[in-house]
């Protein structure tokens, strides 16, 4: 039956289950009879653009969702894109257009992200709030139908006055970032809460937490937190985030009786006594995580209930009693004196299937490694061979072996592992038989090191981003994902130019349809190293034609560009060539050169990542000045 006889509701179906953008404009591309039904189009939505507007880590709208809206060129698509925002979410106060970040939103994006000229307000439920003032809040209070208000306080001289909000009915998560506020009053539908409140202090009793009935989050991100009771926290909690100024007294947690989640870090200075925190009775509590930058002779005892699943240790300075078995640990991030030294005991901990050992600066006894374990990371911190006693379970299936000093090899590795991480110096004389992931750190300048001479045969994942040096390597056949560094091959005036054939070994042939890269290999990630300048071209050219990739990533600057590519006939004439974040691209027509072979022209990949406009991507062919735009 063909495609274009399937009714509309059908059809609208199918594409709403494509995962992927690309594949979902591939696919109107391809079938005309789609692409041109007005309203099949009308009821499409290209995945995640809604959900990317607000960055909650940072309490701002998103960069990628500026780059989305801002340089998205495909214009026969524009109207899936308008039916893909969400009206849902605004910005408050209304001076977008006022800003040099937003001044180039087209009017339907403003009307999406803004609320002041809107008719019906009732579907918004979620308001971001930068540059805090009264009226701005004031605004808020007039939608009722607000969950979630993000305050982001940039001015450390004002103080937010959060009496505007406290009327909501329907608000279910608070968070804000400000020097100084006046604290909400009592309200009964939140559910989440974050403070960010740099570096004011503030008792804990004055935050009045307990008049929250029904708060079941809450984050406290600062240490400037004193006067630390029992009692001054809501019973409701399941999530708990506490950072504080002061070591907590030993009943500080015993009432929260609903806890799973608890995140606890103290900062103080000189700990003059012993100390004791009893968590014994917290019969839900699954995962707990303790740090402590304190200056201590004496160590803090945790008191923990059977419940726990997942321990994280980052100080030395803890212990816990034998007499607090713990029979459902599954996994455990722990110093390595802790387990030497009997400060904390596997023996109850029959079930743990994860241990990550950090500060490892002494040799590994043999005896700490329980024989349940699947997955085990070592971080070494010795010059010395640390590991050489270990004795690996026959469970075990992923291994990580990191650190500042280059690893020993474990060997032999046990034939179990399908997933390998290390950094070491030293060549692998033998590789586990089923390994399906291997990881590798080195520097290259080490003339101990050399790739394996061979690979496992059905290794699927071939990372090499942590590789210093200049190398060049053959891929297995069998590598479906490749991750590789790859440094600058020339400069040319202030861009830095990159291409795949700098670190992978090419045939002399260089016909279109010579492949560099095993066919399995469809996922290719590269890190562009040594990029001292902001602007950035790469050879596109060389991974349409001479790769099967699909989804080829390119890391630089701290962000890493997605891109998933589309050859639409044999002959890779076309090619459809998207950011999967941003959703910037089109179809690249390829241009022949006319020699004793037939070949195409290179393509360059023009990155230029900076404040004013990001994530801005072009290309052209060689030799061309003018940067083309991604078109459709």
């Amino acid at each position: 039956m063909s495609i274009y006889k399937l009714s509309n509701l059908l059809l609208s179906q199918i594409i709403t289950d494509i995962e992927d953008n690309g594949d979902i404009i591939c696919l109107l591309v391809t079938c005309k009879h789609l692409f041109n039904n007005s309203s099949l189009k009308r009821s499409i939505q290209f995945k995640g653009i809604g959900t990317r507007l607000i960055d909650t880590d940072k309490r701002d709208i998103s960069i990628r969702f500026i780059a989305t809206v801002n340089q998205f060129n495909i214009n026969s698509f524009r109207d899936i894109l308008k039916n893909s925002m969400s009206y849902q979410h605004v910005i408050v106060p209304d001076k977008l257009d006022q800003s040099t970040c937003y001044k180039h939103y087209p009017d339907w994006v403003l009307d999406c992200i803004s609320a002041e000229n809107r008719v019906d307000k009732s579907n918004i439920t979620t308001a971001v709030v930068n540059d805090y003032d009264t009226p701005a809040l004031k605004f808020i209070d007039e939608i009722p139908s607000i969950e979630t208000v993000i305050i982001n306080q940039t001015y450390s001289d004002t103080v937010v006055d959060l009496g505007s909000i406290n009327r909501l009915p329907n608000l279910r998560h608070l968070s804000i970032c400000a020097d100084e506020f006046i604290p909400l009053g009592q309200h009964t539908s939140l559910k989440s809460l974050i403070l960010d409140i740099g570096t004011s202090t503030y008792s804990l009793g004055e935050l009045e937490f307990t008049k929250f009935e029904s708060l079941s989050k809450l984050v406290i991100d600062t240490h400037f937190i004193s006067d630390v009771e029992a009692g001054l926290l809501p019973i409701s909690l399941t999530s708990l985030t506490l950072k504080i100024g002061e070591i907590p007294p030993q009943n500080m947690f015993t009432s929260l009786t609903s806890l799973v989640d608890l995140y606890l870090s103290i900062k103080t200075g000189q700990v003059q006594r012993p100390c004791t925190i009893d968590l014994s009775n917290l019969l839900n509590l699954k995962t707990l995580e303790l740090d402590d930058t304190s200056i201590s002779e004496y160590l803090m005892e945790v008191r923990v209930p059977l419940s726990l699943k997942s321990i994280v240790i980052w100080t030395a300075f803890i212990q816990i009693p034998l007499e607090c078995p713990m029979p459902f640990l599954e996994r455990l991030y722990i110093p390595l004196s802790l387990l030497v030294d009997g400060k904390v005991s596997l023996l109850s901990s029959q079930s743990i299937k994860k241990l990550i050992i950090c500060h490892c600066y002494d040799i590994i006894p043999t005896n700490i490694i329980p024989p349940s374990l699947e997955k085990l990371t070592i971080y070494k911190h010795s010059e010395e061979d640390i590991i050489g006693q270990v004795v690996f379970p026959p469970t075990l299936t992923h291994l990580t072996i990191l650190g500042t000093y280059d690893s020993e090899s474990a060997q032999p590795s046990p034939e179990s592992l399908i997933k390998l991480k290390q950094k070491t110096n030293q060549s692998f004389t033998s590789l586990p038989r089923h390994l399906k992931k291997l990881v590798l750190a080195t520097d290259m300048n080490d003339s101990n090191f050399k790739f394996p001479s061979s690979y496992p045969p059905h290794l699927e994942t071939l990372n090499l981003l942590d590789i210093e040096g200049d190398f060049m390597i053959d891929i297995p056949s069998s590598i479906k994902d490749l991750s590789i560094p790859i440094n600058p091959i020339k400069f040319l005036n202030d861009i830095s130019i990159y291409s795949i054939s700098s670190r992978i070994k090419s045939t002399d042939d260089s016909s279109h349809q010579q492949l560099w890269l095993p066919y399995n290999t469809i996922h290719l990630t590269c890190l562009l190293l040594n990029t001292k300048r902001n602007k950035v071209d790469f050879r596109l050219d060389e991974v349409i034609n001479h790769t099967n990739v699909r989804y080829l990533s390119l890391s630089l600057f701290s962000e890493t560009f997605q891109f998933s590519i589309q050859r639409l006939d044999p002959d890779k004439n076309n090619v459809l060539v998207l950011e999967r974040h941003t959703l910037q691209g089109g179809i690249i027509t390829q241009r022949k050169t006319i020699n004793q072979q037939q070949q195409y022209d290179p393509i360059y990949l023009h990155l230029h990542i900076n404040s004013s406009s990001p994530f801005a991507l072009n290309w052209s062919f060689e030799n061309q000045r003018k940067l083309i735009k991604f078109l459709v």
